[in-house]
């Protein structure tokens, strides 16, 4: 429950930023760990590779997993196959967006609203 309510907090500021138009890389980076908070309702517990996973720490070992990110990217793959194109975009845009540039255009943020919306869909259809 706490992950839910995490991810619709960050999706409320998330559009929030994308309607000001005045920082649409936050717009992007929080529209990133929205989608982590939905989807993290869903990867855990579950079986992955045979073995049953609890915690991240479980996933990222029978995942053979380089970090939480790498872990939670593969769990998505394997639990939501629709959305994980559309997550590794906005993790990927969000760590670009955050350590290399701020440069997000309009068109970018408004991606990332409709990418996010889809990826709560999957999971709380």
């Amino acid at each position: 429950m706490r992950h839910r309510i995490q991810a619709e907090r960050n999706k409320n500021l998330s559009e929030f930023l994308h309607a000001d138009e005045q920082y649409l890389d936050w717009a992007c980076i929080t529209a990133f760990y929205s989608a982590l908070h939905f989807v993290s309702c869903g990867i855990l517990p579950q079986k992955y590779n045979g073995v049953q996973c609890n915690t991240m720490e479980d996933a990222m070992r029978h995942l053979n997993a380089k970090n939480k990110h790498e872990a939670t990217s593969y769990m998505v793959r394997i639990v939501y196959p629709n959305i994980a194109r559309d997550y590794d975009y906005l993790k990927n845009l969000s760590y670009t967006t955050r350590y290399n540039n701020g440069d997000v255009d309009i068109n970018i943020s408004k991606l990332c609203q409709k990418k996010l919306k889809k990826i709560q869909k999957e999971v709380f259809p």
